[in-house]
């Protein structure tokens, strides 16, 4: 009798039905072709993104070297421009000297005298726009501080001018209530501020018309705690509200033949003294310029 032995037998795996593996072959491939066909569109968008931004970059790279030129342009004329104010500024002094000269004789006739007086008004004026291209291309602050008072300074601005008023048949009226407030300021930008500010209101005065100045020393003046206000106010025509947010920036002019650093230059010199420039306007009734300087 032979020995009995057990002997484990390995299970058999499931038979799969033919079918169900093509079913499943179908499946995976079809997924793998929707995966590729996804891939491909993909790699499309993502193409044609590379090439615009490709060319973004481009048009953006040649507008940063159009701007780059035209900064290097308007530095290059700006030093021209500096240049040419300055060697045409001491001629200016020198003829408007003469001018001078001429009208305190005794022998000009009436007809040689108003001559005289048209050619101071027009050197005066062309003085200080000379001397605006200056002011606006200046790289150092404040000049040579002393105490000044204001209403002394805005007087003299108003004599000096006096010519130039007359030529354009505009009354100027000055009122002094400062009881001879001082400030802390630089005389010649002093100067150029109250003159600049003064031809910006002979510009837009009519024949007959006027410009009002005043000067006062006030308490209060939102930051400055006490401050010396001067006021200059014509009747113009006024500012439009779509102009007054760029009144005082360099270049901006409405007026023909006007370059349009007059009240840049203001602004400039306001800043520069840690005071502030403010304008009350209403078209067709005129405009009025504040300048706040804090006061000593």
């Amino acid at each position: 009798m032979l020995p009995s032995t057990d002997l484990a037998i390995p299970a058999m795996p499931p038979v799969v039905a033919a079918s169900e593996t093509r079913e499943q072959l179908q499946d995976a491939f079809a997924k793998f072709s929707e995966t590729a066909i996804s891939l491909e569109r993909s790699y499309l968008r993502l193409r044609e993104e590379v090439t615009r931004l490709r060319d973004e970059l481009r048009r953006k790279q040649g507008e940063l070297d159009a701007e780059r030129e035209r900064v290097r342009q308007a530095k290059a004329l700006g030093e021209y421009s500096a240049l040419l104010a300055h060697e045409v500024r001491n001629p200016l002094a020198s003829m408007e000297l003469f001018t001078e000269l001429l009208l305190e004789c005794g022998d000009l006739e009436q007809d040689a005298r108003g001559w005289v007086e048209q050619l101071q008004a027009g050197l005066r004026t062309l003085a200080m726009l000379t001397n605006n291209v200056l002011r606006i291309h200046e790289t150092t602050g404040t000049g040579a501080m002393s105490t000044l008072q204001v209403g002394n300074v805005l007087a003299s601005t108003v004599q000096f001018l006096a010519p130039v008023a007359n030529q354009n048949s505009v009354q100027l009226a000055y009122e002094d209530r400062s009881e001879g407030a001082t400030v802390a300021a630089d005389l010649s930008r002093l100067q150029q501020l109250f003159l600049n500010l003064t031809l910006n209101a002979l510009h837009v005065s009519q024949p007959g018309g006027q410009v009002n100045f005043s000067v006062e020393q006030i308490e209060g003046a939102d930051r400055l705690e006490k401050c010396v206000r001067v006021m200059v106010q014509d009747f113009g025509r006024g500012i439009s509200p779509e102009h007054r947010a760029r009144i005082f920036e360099p270049g901006f002019t409405t007026r023909p033949g006007s370059v349009g650093l007059g009240l840049a230059v203001c602004k400039k010199i306001v800043d520069q003294h840690g005071g502030r420039i403010l304008v009350d306007t209403v078209v067709g009734r005129g405009s009025k310029f504040i300048v706040e300087l804090p006061a000593l």
